[in-house]
């Protein structure tokens, strides 16, 4: 028998949407029967119901495909159904043994098109993040109000750890002249994160987040905003480039065929083309023509809002910022001294930082160390010395000898347990 999800509810309350569902079948596994929420800084009353079933149905359309589950609702947008479809057969690309079968049943499909009368407005997700900050300097004469999504990174019941985020995404927001939106939201707490990895992680080769979930939904959470204010151009900062062919989450593929509402409407994976690197240099760059004040907030590790300045993320951040001669401590990390990279190599070289899922980040940084020696600050001289001449091949391996091998002894030692309580 098919799994089933059927939306029971959609109530609006001015800026609060709020989705009630209930599950049959394999799909109970994956969600927690919590009611989903999104909250805006506007009203969204006036938006109709196909637009405002959008957010949920973003967030868990991936895993109603991959369970084969059959979800029942009033209305649907007609665009967003049939870019779902386009979405779905991405999806299914990236990853041919994980079957996408499921399929939504509105018992109607609503044409939105009449709603869309400007062309020209547009809005970018931002983080404070490298990939939004090249993102927004690369179509800042678009003047695009920042979306940032509290419950994404920041729980959204963390009032402490949004506040320093937030704050800092509005005094940017200032010193360009451009507005802020936030759009808060439960959408990761609905989903049973642990069973899905033990479904799928094999299938998609990482955790549901970032290898199937995050793009769609955090670009899906925006629906009923863009559609109340009418925005036509929806930027996401793509995280990867084309050099990368890792499957990932957020793709062109899958970005830049999410629409809703209108023809009008569409949605841009911005910012393809840069490697992290050299997004990096085009913030350093917009650092140096009289934006000394930027802070780039880049941490997964810190709950506080904060970057920590120690975790891999932020590491590799810091190696490209001091090649690109910026002082990290100056742009939102901890200060940045010789036994801070000796802390890093220490790190690389034994404490798993390179992986095979990053590595082409550490070989591009690498690759650009020479041509920009002269950028570099004393203390850092003897850590780029080794950094350009690093193996990380052979570290990697390396690692992965000293994993197996702790693995072994772990099951040897289990084995003699067993022959031990038998006796």
């Amino acid at each position: 028998m098919k799994s089933k999800l059927n939306i029971e509810n959609v109530k609006v309350i001015d800026n609060r949407v709020e989705v009630s569902y209930s599950c049959i079948g394999d799909i109970a596994n994956y969600l927690t029967n919590d009611t989903f929420f999104v909250e805006y800084d506007c009203k969204v009353i006036n938006v109709p119901l196909s637009v405002l079933a959008i957010p949920f149905l973003a967030n868990v359309l991936p895993i109603v495909w991959a369970s084969d589950t059959i979800v029942y609702c009033e209305e649907i947008d007609r665009e967003f159904l049939t870019s779902m479809a386009i979405v779905k057969k991405s999806f299914q690309k990236m990853y041919p043994s994980l079957k996408m079968r499921g399929e939504i049943k509105p018992n109607q499909i609503v044409n939105n098109e009449a709603h869309y009368k400007n062309a020209d407005l547009a809005a970018m997700f931002f983080s404070g993040g490298v990939d939004s900050l090249a993102a927004y300097i690369q179509k800042k004469h678009k003047k695009p109000v920042l979306l940032t999504v509290w419950g994404a990174d920041i729980k959204f019941d963390n009032e402490l750890g949004w506040r320093p985020v937030i704050d800092e995404i509005q005094q940017f927001a200032n010193s360009v002249n451009t507005k802020v939106s936030t759009i808060k939201s439960n959408f990761k707490e609905i989903l049973n994160y642990s069973n899905l990895s033990i479904s799928f992680k094999e299938h998609v080769g990482g955790h549901w987040w970032p290898q199937v979930q995050h793009g769609l939904a955090l670009i899906g959470l925006s629906a009923p905003y863009t559609y109340e204010k009418e925005i036509s151009n929806l930027y996401f900062a793509a995280t990867h480039n084309p050099s990368i062919v890792i499957p990932f989450g957020s793709h062109p593929e899958i970005d830049s065929n999410i629409k809703w509402g209108s023809k009008r409407y569409i949605t841009i994976h911005q910012g393809y083309e840069l490697t992290r690197y050299e997004k990096i240099a085009l913030i350093g760059d917009y650092i140096k023509s009289g934006n000394g004040d930027l802070k780039l907030r880049v941490c997964w590790q810190s709950s506080d809002g904060k970057n920590c300045s120690v975790c891999e993320k932020c590491s590799r951040t810091i190696l490209s910022m001091i090649v690109n001669g910026i002082s990290p401590e100056n742009h939102g990390f901890k200060i940045i001294d010789y036994q801070a990279l000796q802390s890093i190599k220490d790190k690389i070289e034994n404490h798993s930082y390179v992986t095979d899922h990053n590595m082409h980040y550490y070989k591009d940084i690498q690759s650009r160390v020479a041509t920009n020696s002269e950028a570099l600050p004393k203390f850092s001289y003897g850590f780029f010395s080794w950094f350009e001449k690093a193996n990380f091949i052979l570290i990697n391996r390396k690692k992965e000898r000293l994993e197996n091998w702790y693995s072994f002894k772990g099951k040897i030692k289990n084995t003699i347990n067993k022959v031990i309580n038998l006796n």
